[in-house]
């Protein structure tokens, strides 16, 4: 009994979103949302990739300026992306990528500092995360990425599904925002299975 008390009171301190991720082993979430966000600052520019649990991927890309270092609200550059590229993988592709992030504990930020936005020349990396009311942000800096070798597995997994899948879309669309979108017709999607070190 005692065993089984604790198995509770463990489970009930766990993360949402590493709940919301533990349930989501067979199917992706349909609200599944997954956005990699990387700031240069005025001289690098700023770059953004999110997936979405229907196997959406849209890359959007920020010229180096002073737009693509002033973020917005929201935390995107506050000016139109000079590329957008929509992609589409198909489920297991996905959970790939799910499975990634738990490994990772995707969810549980590991960085020193709390200032949640760099300045103008600093860089940095968010992963943001969601499956229905669970959210998660964490970062780094930029010139730790390969130095901690986390949040860079993540980019690289990214840039490997993006090479490789097809590519559906070249309008400047806005990146997908909601769950809940119709997806395109009959799209073509590729099966990526990404593998740890």
């Amino acid at each position: 009994m005692r065993t089984l008390l604790l198995c509770i009171a463990l489970a009930s301190c766990a993360h949402p979103m590493q709940r919301a991720l533990d349930g989501a082993r067979e199917r992706a979430p349909a609200d599944f949302e997954l956005r990699w966000e990387e700031r240069g600052g005025a001289a690098l520019g700023a770059r953004e990739i999110v997936v979405t649990g229907d196997g959406r991927v849209v890359r959007r890309v920020w010229r180096p300026g002073f737009a693509a270092a002033d973020p917005s609200l929201d935390g995107t550059p506050s000016d139109d992306a000079a590329e957008t590229a929509a992609y589409q993988v198909d489920e297991g592709a996905v959970l790939s990528l799910l499975r990634l992030v738990r490994d990772l504990r995707g969810w549980a930020q590991e960085a020193a500092d709390d200032l949640p936005d760099p300045g103008l020349t600093r860089a940095r990396a968010w992963l943001k995360l969601r499956v229905g009311d669970a959210r998660s942000e964490i970062w780094e800096e930029h010139a730790d990425l390969e130095a901690t070798g986390r949040l860079s597995r993540v980019r690289d997994a990214l840039e490997l599904m993006l090479r490789s899948a097809p590519r559906t879309d070249e309008t400047r669309d806005e990146a997908p925002r909601e769950a809940d979108e119709e997806p395109a017709d009959e799209e073509p999607v590729l099966h990526l299975e990404l593998r740890g070190s």
